[in-house]
């Protein structure tokens, strides 16, 4: 027996919690997303690091605390200085309760994300925009310029994704970032 729609739909997020549950969904559904490699803790990271030698993704890459959100906890990693940083940063939060943290790829977007949100069968999208050049992670927090009209082929191609998300899934509350490559987006 089919059960009766709610809204807000929340088995998924109950299923896959934070950024590392959010991987997975993402690995399970086949849903695009950047090479993401997920750690227990970064006593985790590190014995695997010291164990292969070589870092999970090669310099530049993302490291994400599990629980955060809204580009809180998030680090971009370039160099042995900022890893340390990084790692000496979810450290804190470990200490503090919050363990777990995602590593992923970095896709050069000029710090542009298009964000897609889903709210039962209605959907709205808009361009995150850095308000500095020089921002490499762009969110409304950290004073991101909106744009909702910009590259209109790209954003139905966000909403189609998340129409996917949705269906694949049953979410019906979302709000979904696309990072996009400068390089494909060229082409």
């Amino acid at each position: 027996k089919r059960q009766p729609p709610v809204f807000p739909f929340y088995d998924m997020r109950f299923r896959y919690p934070g950024k590392r549950g959010q991987s997975l969904l993402f690995e399970r559904y086949d849903l695009p997303h950047p090479h993401t490699r997920r750690w227990d803790s970064v006593a985790h990271f590190r014995a695997v690091q010291e164990n292969r030698g070589a870092l999970p993704h090669g310099l530049p890459f993302m490291a994400k605390q599990d629980q955060e959100h809204e580009g809180r906890g998030v680090f971009f990693v370039e160099d042995g200085r900022s890893l340390e940083a990084a790692l000496e940063a979810l450290e804190r939060k470990e200490r503090s309760g919050l363990e777990g943290f995602i590593t992923q790829e970095y896709v050069p977007t000029g710090a542009e994300v298009l964000r897609v949100v889903l709210m039962g069968e209605r959907m709205v999208d808009y361009w995150k925009r850095p308000a500095d050049p020089s921002q490499v992670i762009t969110t409304v927090g950290r004073g991101a310029v909106i744009d909702h009209e910009g590259s209109p082929e790209l954003r139905e191609k966000g909403r189609t994704l998340t129409r996917s998300l949705g269906h694949k899934t049953g979410i019906n509350l979302a709000a979904m970032d696309f990072v996009l490559s400068l390089i494909h987006i060229s082409e």
